[in-house]
Parts: C-alpha cells; structure tokens; sequence
C-alpha cells in the first residue's frame, strides 16, 4: 500500500460491503420464499401470558358446567353403578358422570 492510497479523512473512505453469507434461505421455489415473508411480517401475540391464563381460565369454566338432567334407569343398574362406585370410593352420581364424560371422549 502506498501512501497516496490512504485517505485523508474518515469522509473520504468509501464503505465497502462485507461479501454476502451463504443464506439456507438462498434458492427458495416461490412458495418457500411466500412462507419466509409471511414469517417475517408475522407478529407475536402482546401479553401472551395473560391472553393464555384467560382462555385456560374460560375453558376450565365451560367444561365444568354441568346441566341437571332427570334419567330413567333400572333398579338394577342403580344398583350395579352404586356398587362400582363403591369400590371406588366416589359417589354413585360421580361416577355415573365419569362413565359417560368416557363413553364421549371415544367418538
């Protein structure tokens, strides 16, 4: 390097650019790049947390609502239920909700 290469001021120095990285995202079909700026414009929710603990808190209180409702069962089965229950040491009606809360999580 010479001399009269270096300039005499910090005005007078010309920016070079860093040479480019190789990207993974370089070489994208057109619908891969459309996710890529989709993501890029894509906001994060504000006060995640809050929104989290509220929609837990709605859905804790939309599945425990429950609706009286009157059955006609036989004695028997009464009978059967109460024993079952028994054996489980939950009340009979606990566990008739419990055995149909299972027959409809089965569809």
């Amino acid at each position: 390097m010479k001399i009269d290469d270096i300039p005499a001021n910090k005005k007078s120095l010309k920016k070079t650019s860093k040479p480019k990285k190789p990207s993974v995202y370089d070489g994208l079909d057109p619908y891969e790049q459309e996710i890529e700026d989709t993501m890029e414009q894509t906001r994060l929710v504000p006060n995640q947390e809050a929104l989290k603990r509220k929609l837990v808190t709605a859905a804790k209180v939309y599945l425990s609502k429950k609706k009286p409702i009157t059955l006609r069962l036989s004695v028997h089965d009464i009978a059967v239920m109460k024993l079952k229950a028994s054996k489980l040491g939950v009340p009979y009606q606990t566990y008739i909700n419990m055995v149909i809360h299972r027959d409809t999580q089965s569809l």
